[in-house]
């Protein structure tokens, strides 16, 4: 999470969802936030997503197999022209 104030954005925590759990599979995200200094006036704020999927037996809770994790990465950078943050394609 970042908190916007009129002269600098700032960090201020990260959030964690378990997303679904079924009969075949528990799937968890945790996203985090950060800002690094750019060449503008305004940081670069850059997010990574990274996704848990464990499949789990037929009890519904017991894991089994092994983990399959993905990290996604998205940055934004403030446009001037805009006066607004844009997504960075990569």
């Amino acid at each position: 999470m970042i908190l916007a104030t009129a002269d600098k954005l700032s960090s201020i925590g990260s959030a964690f969802a378990k997303s679904e759990t079924d009969c075949r599979r528990s799937i968890a995200q945790e996203a985090t936030i950060s800002l690094a200094p750019d060449y503008g006036p305004f940081a670069r704020i850059t997010g990574y997503v990274k996704t848990s999927i464990r499949r789990v037996a037929s009890d519904c809770q017991t894991p089994q197999g092994k983990e399959m994790i993905t990290i996604d990465r998205f940055d934004w950078r403030w446009s001037t022209a805009r006066r607004a943050y844009r997504k960075i394609a990569r």
